[in-house]
């Protein structure tokens, strides 16, 4: 799909609309279409898979004590 929108961007403008009003009327952040358009050409694409590591998230040895904490007084 972003593709498909990228590819519409370009024949749109290369029609003699301005950016701005290709832009306005997909109400679309120029921002993240330019970012789309770099990583067509750099990587594709393809989202990556969803997540990474938070950096609130609870590490091993965190856990560990807390479940020891538990074991004891809980």
């Amino acid at each position: 799909m972003k593709e498909a929108i990228i590819a519409l961007i370009d024949d749109a403008v290369a029609g003699g609309w301005t950016v701005s009003r290709v832009f306005g009327l997909l109400e679309l952040d120029r921002v993240r279409a330019w970012r789309w358009k770099q990583r067509a050409h750099r990587s594709g694409l393809v989202d990556a898979k969803p997540g990474g590591r938070p950096i609130n998230t609870i590490l091993g040895w965190e856990e560990e004590a807390i479940l020891q904490l538990f074991d004891e007084w809980g």
